[in-house]
């Protein structure tokens, strides 16, 4: 008898943990996690899971780091709308100054939700920090997330991030000899990518013919092409154009010598 009645127990619980399960929708952070440089834009979207439950409104508090990120804009989605019934938003606010961002948005003319998944809203932020990681973790707005014509749904969150990584450094280096195989000193090197316009004057130095350029992946990609314009001071002019490869990206840079050639 005792047996019975703890396996009828077992079964209650379970049967419990399903139904709860089973009611219980989601909110996520869509991707969960993106890395960009400084000065990159990222998106996120804030997608909903009804998991059965009939959704009929949201709202949501989005925090994120904002010596990392600035947010920019916050664009309704299609999720409230999906059956092609109206909606209105009720807030829409970006408080980059606290590293908030609140929404608010309910279906309209309708005594009833929406059970398929679907994008609530689209946060575009642009990557303000050198390097780092924000978090975006999603909170309620006025004690809810979910809800239906009854009432709260329960909501389980899945919260983001974003790394924002260095940006790279791309290095252009080498040695200035004239045809007889003397070196160049102090030579003058610019070197100016015709892609973008851009114009970078070599380091050198008065004692040796080694240049040097320094700048990064903001600046120089892949099949680039960099004009080498080499000159001494009698002078003497070599100019050149060289495509940047993938292997040299991956590299960070690339050595290329350079000969003037002597009248």
């Amino acid at each position: 008898m005792n047996t019975h009645i703890r396996h009828i127990a077992v079964l209650t619980i379970l049967m419990c943990l399903f139904a709860t399960s089973a009611h219980a929708a989601q909110m996520s952070v869509e991707p969960v996690y993106q890395e960009v440089f400084q000065g990159e834009n990222v998106t996120v979207n804030i997608t909903v899971y009804p998991e059965g439950s009939k959704v009929y409104g949201v709202g949501y508090t989005l925090y994120f780091n904002n010596t990392l990120l600035n947010a920019t804009s916050q664009t309704q989605g299609p999720f409230l709308t999906q059956d092609g019934q109206s909606s209105n938003v009720w807030l829409n606010v970006i408080d980059n100054l606290n590293g908030t961002i609140e929404y608010s948005e309910s279906r309209m003319g309708v005594d009833f939700g929406v059970t398929d998944p679907g994008v609530l809203a689209t946060i575009a932020f642009q990557a303000i920090g050198v390097e780092g990681i924000s978090t975006l973790n999603i909170s309620d707005y006025n004690g809810e997330l979910l809800y239906s014509t009854t009432g709260s749904i329960p909501t389980s969150i899945n919260n983001g991030s974003v790394k924002i990584n260095e940006i790279p450094k791309f290095v252009i280096s080498g040695f200035v000899e004239y045809d007889n195989e003397d070196p160049v000193p102090d030579p003058n090197v610019t070197i100016t990518n015709l892609n973008t316009g851009e114009v970078f004057v070599a380091e050198t130095n008065a004692s040796s013919n080694h240049y040097q350029v320094s700048t990064d992946f903001t600046h120089i990609s892949s099949n680039d092409v960099l004009r080498f314009n080499a000159t001494d001071d009698q002078g003497n002019v070599t100019v050149f154009d060289h495509m940047v490869t993938q292997d040299e990206m991956n590299a960070c840079g690339f050595m290329q010598n350079i000969t003037l050639y002597i009248p």
